[in-house]
């Protein structure tokens, strides 16, 4: 096993400022190594180098993932109906973004990208089923509310109501279209 690397031994304000300054992208490595032995961190340039090196390709991963958990939510629809739903979303990409973040501190990717767009995918079908059960729901409380509202209709017929006024208390009232014309 390789020796730990002496960028992931610095302190850790004068690593996040190299992580700034990497994500800036506008040094050189020589101007890097200058900078960090600056502030007294001992520090070879094949070292910042690799981490450089090591840095934009987790960089570059952390955008792909970004882009697939945005393509995710992009697929889920522009609706967002439910907390819920908003909170699944909100999680793959908090949990693109940590993959990307600890990859920095191995040699080798935590998830295969194709892995996580299958969760996606599962994830994606799971509020897909979740919504198709809602306009079940949905198309049965319908079908309650017309027969609630015909057996009220036959019931303020039978009371005398006219049929303007069953028509009201139907439409308005219960909210349910009247299939017959008011007088029928």
């Amino acid at each position: 096993m390789p020796p730990k690397s002496s960028i992931k031994s610095l302190d850790p304000k004068i690593k996040a400022e190299l992580d700034r300054l990497l994500s800036q992208d506008n040094m050189t490595i020589d101007e890097l190594v200058g900078f960090l032995q600056s502030l007294g961190a001992e520090v070879s340039r094949s070292a910042v180098g690799r981490y450089s090196q090591n840095y934009k390709t987790v960089a570059s991963k952390m955008k792909e993932y970004k882009e697939m958990a945005t393509a995710f939510a992009n697929e889920l629809g522009t609706e967002v109906e439910s907390d819920a739903h908003q909170v699944i979303v909100q999680m793959l990409h908090t949990m693109l973004m940590r993959v990307g973040m600890q990859e920095l501190d191995r040699d080798e990717p935590l998830y295969d990208p194709k892995d996580l767009m299958f969760l996606g995918s599962t994830i994606k079908n799971l509020m897909g089923s979740i919504k198709d059960r809602q306009a079940m729901e949905e198309k049965a409380l319908q079908k309650a509310r017309q027969q609630v509202a015909d057996e009220a209709s036959v019931t303020m017929k039978q009371a005398g109501l006219s049929p303007d006024q069953v028509k009201f208390w139907r439409e308005d009232f219960l909210g349910v279209k009247s299939t017959q014309a008011p007088g029928e």
